[in-house]
């Protein structure tokens, strides 16, 4: 992708619900404007949540609660209505530039990265549980992130008004457990806004990893070089 804002940006926006999208929306929103030259929309219905629930099944709530699990007929209603915001808030965002939408079914980082393949940037929508300001946390490798990766960094935290932190994580990340563990147990007690991920130079090409750094922070997540080398330009 083009660094700080030496011009428009091509951005594919995911998510597993309308909730997530939004926050995702929203801050993207405040940061592109006409930098923008293309957003794609994917909602995954993740395949684990789509089957139907067992009788008098209960889960807790985000806000602790305790409810009855919905039936497969009551998700399938709540996807088609979360696609519907999605699609018209990707239209707001939109204006008049180019936008696009689609829905898939099955395991959302997957589905995110295979479809964000020549676009110049993957933003995981995640709506935020705390709140805290936060911060832009950088996670790029020890040797300092790329160019790319910095100025956009500095972007977001100048639009936000919020500081950037840089978290390190090496290519033995992928095989070393515990230095994975000890970077989502630090990023998980960090108040973050938005994480930017340097992923081309990073240890984060696994699709596990990646979940467990959005899962961990709770909040937006702008991965950088989607495909692996971020030079792609074939279609979204």
């Amino acid at each position: 992708m083009s660094g700080g804002r030496t011009g428009p940006r091509r951005i594919l926006v995911g998510a597993g619900c309308f909730a997530d999208a939004r926050a995702a929306l929203r801050l993207l929103e405040r940061l592109e404007g006409p930098h923008m030259a293309e957003i794609h929309g994917v909602l995954v219905e993740e395949t684990a949540i789509s089957g139907a629930a067992m009788p008098c099944q209960r889960v807790v709530t985000i806000a602790g609660a305790l409810t009855v699990v919905p039936s497969a007929q009551q998700l399938r209603r709540q996807f088609e209505s979360d696609a519907r915001a999605f699609r018209r808030m990707l239209s707001e965002i939109a204006g008049s530039g180019k936008w696009s939408f689609e829905q898939r079914e099955g395991e959302l980082i997957g589905h995110l990265r295979e479809a964000a393949r020549g676009w110049d940037m993957l933003l995981v929508g995640h709506r935020k549980t705390q709140p805290l300001t936060g911060r832009v946390i950088l996670i790029a490798p020890p040797a300092g992130a790329s160019p790319q990766a910095a100025d956009f960094a500095a972007e977001l935290a100048d639009v936000l008004g919020a500081p950037v932190q840089r978290l390190a994580v090496t290519p033995e990340d992928d095989a070393d457990h515990a230095s994975a563990a000890a970077l989502l147990e630090r990023l998980g007690r960090i108040p973050a806004a938005a994480v930017v991920i340097d992923l081309p130079a990073g240890g984060l090409a696994r699709p596990d990893r990646l979940q467990a750094v959005i899962d961990a922070a709770r909040c937006p997540t702008f991965v950088l070089g989607p495909d692996g080398n971020g030079a792609d330009s074939g279609e979204g």
